[in-house]
């Protein structure tokens, strides 16, 4: 078992479990949780879209950046969401699992 605390006094543990895993314990009362995105059904969809238009789709790595790019005006002032992003973006899922925890308080 190893203990940290941060600067705010909030003590974690974490202790190596018989599978490998670590047990991660404490009070996660100010932390943030983040889920990553699962892009598969918007990118099917904008496949499907861009097949029955006669073009070639984008590879998925380009259709994840295209659908988080923005639109500037000359006075880089935001106008809005890519074409990509306003028509596929409501299409975009959280994963179900948590891929990132950030405890409030950082290293002592």
């Amino acid at each position: 078992m190893v203990e940290y605390t941060n600067r705010y006094g909030d003590v974690f543990t974490f202790t190596k479990q018989k599978d490998g895993s670590v047990l991660w314990e404490g009070s996660f009362e100010h932390c943030r949780f983040g889920r990553s995105n699962n892009y598969e059904l918007a990118y099917q969809i904008y496949c499907k879209d861009s097949s029955d238009m006669g073009n070639q789709p984008m590879h998925i790595e380009s259709f994840i950046e295209a659908i988080h790019e923005s639109i500037y005006d000359e006075n880089d002032r935001y106008v809005g969401p890519s074409p990509i992003g306003k028509q596929y973006s409501n299409l975009v899922k959280s994963n179900p699992w948590i891929s990132m925890v950030d405890p409030s308080g950082g290293p002592t």
